[in-house]
């Protein structure tokens, strides 16, 4: 059952939950809400309100590998805890198109978006779902608290497909398996991700871009403030890095990265000044914690500007990683 309804009597958006965890089961909306909302989106639905739990059916550990089938619940572990990922109830999720969300307060869940999922609305909580990306109508700042939890996103890892996995800024994100998409999340300020599974993103030899290849990064953030990534597993983002800070967009502010399991690309963790746009200056209060560090890596696990805070981070066998520091930042 598609479950979207106006948010007015739901309440603020729930902790990140642990499963297995019971949810409960909401009213219908009105029909007034039904009229409106499926015109937004562009066809006839079902829309109504419900949700549930199931438990998890498989686990990894850190350092292993995780290739478990996306949606049902799956345990994953970050550097110290475990969490779940996925539709919690698959078995209540239906198929539609691309879809436009432009009410504000819209609480949606129970959907398979066979497409983009597009946020155009404030306040808006998606949970239990599926979508090939979900994007903001607006990239600086014109979307606000958009929560997203309990949800697959699968870009389908095509030669031609370039979307991200989330997009833009102001938002939470919490127990989203993201896969085969360009770059995971895309974080541009006022961003929470947390208890998130991204890995085996699409990245395809290229031309056009340097070094030949795109330029994949499980979470990247370019401009922004107050932007926190904890306990999340990222691995196998292809060619650049698992976290890439780079403030190439503008001036970047307040980041925590705290215990995440972290491996893969060229640099695995990369918090430098921006080659491109210099003027912005080095990422600042930015904050690496206790995280957990893959061998996968191509040039090494971290590089990191002048001023970053990098403590308590280990590799898989629990020893120490050292702090490198890039010399081209300032």
């Amino acid at each position: 059952m598609i479950t979207l309804s106006d948010g007015a009597d739901s309440g603020a958006p729930p902790s990140a939950p642990v499963s297995p965890r019971p949810r409960r089961r909401r009213l219908l909306v009105g029909v007034v809400v039904v009229v409106v909302l499926a015109a937004a989106v562009g066809g006839g639905m079902l829309l109504a309100d419900g949700s549930g739990s199931s438990d998890p059916t498989s686990s990894t550990t850190a350092g292993s590998s995780t290739s478990v089938p996306a949606g049902g619940g799956q345990l994953i572990k970050a550097a110290t805890s475990s969490f779940t990922v996925g539709p919690t109830r698959p078995d209540l999720l239906e198929n539609v198109g691309p879809m436009t969300v432009t009410k504000a307060g819209t609480v949606l869940a129970n959907v398979h978006v066979n497409g983009t999922l597009t946020i155009a609305a404030d306040n808006v909580t998606v949970r239990n779902f599926i979508a090939s990306s979900v994007t903001q109508a607006t990239k600086n700042g014109g979307v606000h608290d958009t929560v997203l939890e309990d949800g697959t996103i699968d870009g389908g890892g095509s030669t031609t497909n370039g979307s991200n996995g989330v997009e833009w800024s102001n938002y939470t994100a919490r127990h989203l398996d993201i896969t085969k998409s360009f770059d995971g999340m895309k974080a541009q300020g006022n961003v929470t991700i947390e208890n998130c599974w991204i890995h085996d993103l699409n990245a395809q030899p290229s031309s056009d871009s340097a070094g030949g290849y795109t330029h994949n990064d499980g979470i990247q953030s370019s401009a922004g403030s107050h932007i926190t990534i904890k306990d999340n597993r990222i691995e196998r983002p292809g060619y650049n890095s698992a976290v890439f800070i780079d403030a190439d967009e503008g001036n970047i502010d307040g980041v925590q990265v705290v215990g995440n399991y972290l491996d893969g690309g060229g640099y695995t963790l990369y918090v430098v000044q921006s080659r491109s746009a210099p003027q912005h200056g080095s990422p600042t209060n930015v904050v690496v914690d206790g995280n957990v560090f893959g061998k996968n890596h191509g040039f090494g696990p971290v590089t990191l500007a002048p001023g970053v805070i990098f403590r308590d981070n280990v590799d898989a066998d629990n020893k120490p990683v050292p702090a490198h520091l890039d010399p081209l930042s300032k």
